[in-house]
């Protein structure tokens, strides 16, 4: 057989490939799969009882707002390095890490000035139901934003999967919030923030790193 009717044959079945989107089109698919998870898993666990006041706190929303957009961020970042050869700007990079020092700064403001009785009270064991919600959340999101970024081809997986695991902690972070009418800063830092930031980082780095390495 010729070589030519050889790749005829061979190519006759193949089917067509879906193009890569653009990372921003990709970025907002998957922001509305963070929002659908939200609100899905917020029908299960039920809103925080003072929701409605709550929503007049300029606390409140500055923790809130500032989880939306790490996630957004972090999505547009992530599908970006996913594309070989892309170029990720330094705006991008820097209003990750801005963000993330902010949503940092947002916690420690909570725990400012508290007494050592309301740190007791905050890192009450029963606080683990929130990280459980919040893991819920940030692992369901996680394991579909890492099986599509796996469909490219990062030249920094390292990096790939250190956003993957933030950006899908921030959707448990946005549900907590909403969830959660524990005001207590304390609770907040430990059970909302720490405990599911190391072990969903524990995750990023033993797990989806080898998921996203080539």
């Amino acid at each position: 057989m010729r070589t030519d009717d050889l790749i005829s044959q061979l190519s006759s079945n193949l089917k067509p490939v879906t193009p890569w989107k653009a990372p921003w089109k990709m970025a907002l698919r998957y922001f509305i799969y963070g929002l659908v998870i939200i609100a899905a898993l917020l029908m299960l666990t039920g809103h925080r009882y003072d929701l409605s006041s709550e929503l007049s706190d300029r606390h409140f929303w500055m923790g809130l707002i500032m989880w939306f957009v790490f996630f957004g961020v972090g999505l547009q970042l992530v599908f970006t390095l996913a594309v070989p050869g892309r170029k990720v700007s330094k705006t991008l990079t820097g209003l990750c890490s801005l963000v993330a020092l902010g949503i940092l700064a947002w916690h420690v403001h909570g725990v400012m000035g508290m007494t050592e009785e309301g740190w007791n009270r905050g890192a009450d064991s029963h606080g683990i139901a929130c990280s459980i919600v919040t893991l819920m959340a940030s692992l369901i999101s996680g394991f579909l934003i890492a099986k599509q970024v796996r469909r490219g081809a990062s030249s920094r997986p390292v990096l790939s999967s250190l956003v993957v695991g933030l950006s899908s902690l921030a959707v448990g972070g946005a549900l907590i919030s909403l969830s959660c009418g524990d005001t207590n800063g304390a609770h907040i830092m430990i059970w909302h923030f720490l405990v599911p930031l190391v072990i969903v980082g524990g995750l990023a780095a033993f797990l989806i790193r080898k998921l996203l390495n080539w």
